[in-house]
């Protein structure tokens, strides 16, 4: 059996941007049983920055570069949307491992592409849903999963959820960069269905890159089919959306670009008490999310140590677990697609009505 102390994971890593240093390189470097050895950015100057700052030994100035290496056995995509799924695609074919940043695909099409890959080359594929992975959440999943907390909540009911954006960057400083210009070159995938309009195509984009996190949040304390009910938005990143997630009827109010403290919570309504979950501002390293129920449940005291950690470094362990050990990983291997279906399913909703946004 491998030591992984000795010897531990090697990753490489495609893309130099400010979240891919801070949610990603700087995590997977810190844990015990990996080692990112490897760092792909078409920026030169940028690539020699960050390979110094943290330490890699090595660099490259494509991707295609990074997964010709033998020595990599797992691959980090933290790249521009539309680049991560031809590069995740190739990173299979090169049989490495694969974790990628969210979304992964823009429609079921790239989806069930990708998914048929992973299935194929027998190789791990996960995609960036870190919310599952903060302390708060991850206590809140633990509680349900007991006899005397189901009891005392009774059966859940409804779930309502708001998501309003705010400071994402707290505490985000620590990063290089460059003047160079965004890179050119890398295989594009489209960020958004065929059959969309192509005047709502780039508002598609921005709310499946902002909002596939609530409704993959959703899906996690009702896991069942979500089905539109009625979408009604005021732009293509503010509205209302209702749905049902088998039977329990959900509301997802949101809108995007606000200045000010991070709002996202989540209330998870059962007969005798409410839970709520606010999260903390996706870059805040030094926060989590803060868990309280209407009424007080005794059930619901959590630990203070077990409300510490980022959401990302814990994500970034939960990946290293999966490829060492075979565990299950919190989100499952369809999420990608699942989730991709749920936002088509919304803007197909959306858009049947004329004139789209009231």
């Amino acid at each position: 059996m491998r030591d992984y102390g000795s010897d531990p994971i090697r990753i490489g890593v495609v893309g130099a941007g400010i979240v891919g240093q801070l949610a990603h390189i700087a995590n997977f470097n810190n844990l015990e049983y990996c080692r990112v050895v490897g760092i792909a950015e078409l920026r030169e100057g940028l690539r020699d920055r960050v390979k110094a700052k943290y330490d890699i030994p090595r660099g490259y100035a494509s991707p295609v570069e990074l997964l010709a290496d033998p020595d990599i056995e797992e691959v980090v995509v933290i790249t521009m949307r539309s680049a991560l799924g031809p590069i995740v695609c190739d990173a299979l074919r090169a049989g490495k491992h694969v974790f990628s940043e969210k979304p992964l695909a823009h429609n079921t099409v790239q989806a069930e592409e990708v998914l048929a890959l992973a299935r194929a080359q027998n190789r791990h594929l996960r995609v960036g849903y870190m919310k599952r992975y903060d302390p708060g959440v991850v206590a809140v999943q633990n509680m349900l999963k007991k006899d005397e907390v189901t009891d005392q909540l009774g059966c859940l009911r409804s779930i309502s959820v708001s998501s309003h954006g705010g400071d994402f960057w707290r505490h985000c400083k620590e990063f290089e960069m460059t003047d160079e210009p965004k890179p050119k070159g890398l295989a594009l995938w489209d960020t958004h269905p065929t059959w969309l309009e192509s005047n709502l195509r780039a508002g598609y984009a921005d709310f499946a890159n902002v909002f596939i996190h609530a409704l993959n949040m959703i899906r996690l304390f009702a896991p069942a089919d979500l089905q539109i009910h009625q979408s009604r938005f005021s732009s293509p990143v503010a509205g209302r959306i209702e749905l049902f997630s088998g039977k329990i009827p959900v509301k997802l109010v949101f809108s995007n670009k606000i200045s000010g403290d991070w709002r996202e919570r989540y209330e998870l309504f059962f007969d005798h008490s409410t839970i709520t979950i606010d999260m903390p501002a996706p870059m805040d390293r030094n926060a989590c999310a803060q868990v309280s129920s209407t009424p007080g449940l005794d059930a619901l005291d959590i630990p203070i140590d077990a409300l510490t950690g980022w959401a990302f470094h814990k994500q970034a362990g939960g990946f290293i677990d999966l490829v060492a050990s075979d565990k299950d990983f919190a989100a499952g291997f369809d999420d990608p697609l699942d989730d991709i279906k749920v936002v088509e399913d919304i803007w197909r909703n959306v858009t049947a009505r004329p004139g789209h946004f009231v």
